[in-house]
């Protein structure tokens, strides 16, 4: 085992991206930021700020890299939200789950995805729902998966399919996604 990456502020979700980079979340408060890695373990960004000078994150809790490079963060700040900034670090869009639906609970994104297509997946694990949104943030539609509680895990591998986690049940399902 090696140490690869060694930051002075709490680490939390990762993601490996298809250039090589490592985005990783630290946070909260005050040191809520992504900070982007070489795969050699340099740090050479972080993303803290939109370009008004006002924080992006209050916790940064999951990170992922869209097929268009967007960085996409739950922030989960209260209240919580999906935060899509560019490549660059410049603020794109966010995304707050108030979408008509009519939910019980408030939106706790706790993973996020995309897929080929570049859509956004977003487990909300308080409303038992998954959010899909366009890469631009424009809401496409609800995922209700039937006798899902608690839909927590999320990925989607290279042929689509979507891994969902439950953590009421403590399982893994696979569902063909796209295609």
């Amino acid at each position: 085992m090696s140490t690869l990456v060694k930051d002075k502020y709490d680490l939390r979700g990762l993601c490996c991206t298809k250039s090589g980079d490592i985005l990783a979340c630290t946070g909260p408060g005050d040191t809520a930021r992504v900070v982007r890695y070489r795969s050699s373990g340099e740090k050479i960004q972080e993303i803290m700020y939109d370009h008004n000078g006002k924080k992006l994150y209050s916790n940064s809790r999951c990170v992922c890299e869209n097929i268009n490079g967007d960085v996409c963060v739950a922030d989960l700040s209260g209240p919580d939200k999906l935060v899509v900034v560019n490549m660059d670090g410049e603020f794109r869009f966010h995304y707050d789950g108030k979408t008509g639906h009519l939910r019980k609970k408030t939106f706790t994104p706790c993973e996020i995805a995309t897929d080929s297509l570049g859509h956004i997946l977003i487990s909300d694990y308080m409303n038992n729902v998954l959010h899909l949104i366009s890469k631009d943030g424009e809401f496409i539609s609800f995922l209700f998966i039937p006798d899902v509680l608690g839909p927590y895990g999320l990925s989607i591998d290279k042929s689509d399919n979507l891994w969902l986690g439950e953590s009421q049940k403590s399982c893994v399902k696979i569902y063909k996604f796209l295609g």
